[in-house]
């Protein structure tokens, strides 16, 4: 399960972007693979609604340990 913390408004989605963020999402065919948020924003608004209920996160990557 992603860790970032969860997108559930357009605004939070809109800030995301502004931030520079990418994001995470649960569903079938973007599991785990993290995308810029700017590209989801212009997503169709069915699109957008179906990540959302599914799970959308901000990313935070993985830190390795040395």
């Amino acid at each position: 399960m992603p860790e970032g913390k969860k997108i559930t408004t357009l605004e939070q989605l809109a800030a995301a972007s502004a931030a520079k963020k990418a994001i995470v999402t649960r569903t079938q065919f973007f599991t785990n693979r993290h995308m810029p948020a700017a590209f989801i924003l212009n997503m169709s608004g069915s699109v957008l609604h179906c990540m959302m209920r599914q799970g959308m996160f901000i990313y935070t990557p993985k830190k390795s340990e040395p």
